[in-house]
């Protein structure tokens, strides 16, 4: 019952961090970026809680643990690969990119996910994430760590940008390539920003190899001039041999 009660306590943060950075973090961001990320939010959530299942099956009547017990591994599990593939990423991504040619926009909830960082951090050393572990030796150190894992990332996040490199677009911690664009369209926003809507190459279907990015109305100019000299010879030499 504790689990539960931690687990409830942990999603409702959560929630609450999503919420406070949708109404106060994305000012400026025009709706159809906002609508992009939604439903790539929502794909990938699908996703995840397809994987959460499996690996919840696989722990409660692989390895006979109790459901609560199940429950936490699971989320710890896929919690830690996306952490690790987070930073090892963003060190790959960085040392591949090449300079910097435009630097569109910081994170959008910069202030927010410093806060949430911190808070889950405290969280941690407090013991809040021992969960099933509470009676062994180590619940404090796995709390801190667990705490650290959540609050880094936040405090990580909330440094990232937009920015446009020689190789490709730094979308925060992931880098798009020139070659792995399809096509791009702009899209209407609203008085602070554009919406550049990017279709990635690959054998899922459409709709889920689609993104988003907000361009302010000032630098839109300058970002159109980069797309014409790397993305349009690319573009035009794949239509013509398809």
């Amino acid at each position: 019952m504790d689990t539960i009660i931690i687990l409830i306590i942990v999603g409702a943060l959560i929630l609450l961090g999503i919420f406070l950075g949708v109404k106060f973090g994305s000012k400026g961001i025009p709706s159809s970026t906002m609508q992009q990320g939604y439903k790539n939010a929502l794909i990938t959530l699908v996703i995840i809680a397809a994987i959460f299942g499996l690996l919840w099956s696989v722990i409660f009547f692989g390895f006979k643990q109790s459901s609560g017990s199940s429950l936490v591994f699971s989320g710890v599990i896929i919690w830690v690969a996306i952490y690790v593939w987070v930073i090892i990423s963003w060190l790959r991504n960085r040392n591949i990119a090449g300079k910097i040619l435009l630097d569109l926009i910081p994170y959008p909830n910069k202030t927010l996910a410093l806060i949430m960082g911190v808070l889950f951090i405290i969280l941690g050393f407090s013991g809040t994430y021992s969960f099933t572990w509470r009676d062994s030796e180590y619940s404090w150190l796995i709390s801190s760590l667990i705490g650290l894992s959540f609050g880094i990332y936040q405090i990580f996040m909330s440094f990232s940008h937009i920015r446009v490199h020689e190789r490709g677009i730094m979308a925060y911690v992931d880098l798009v390539k020139w070659e792995k664009i399809e096509s791009f369209e702009w899209r209407s926003g609203n008085q602070q920003a554009y919406t550049l809507k990017l279709k990635y190459k690959g054998r899922l279907p459409g709709f889920m190899r689609e993104g988003a990015l907000p361009v302010p109305v000032e630098k839109k100019p300058e970002l159109e001039a980069i797309l014409e000299k790397h993305l349009n010879t690319i573009i035009s030499s794949a239509q013509n041999s398809a």
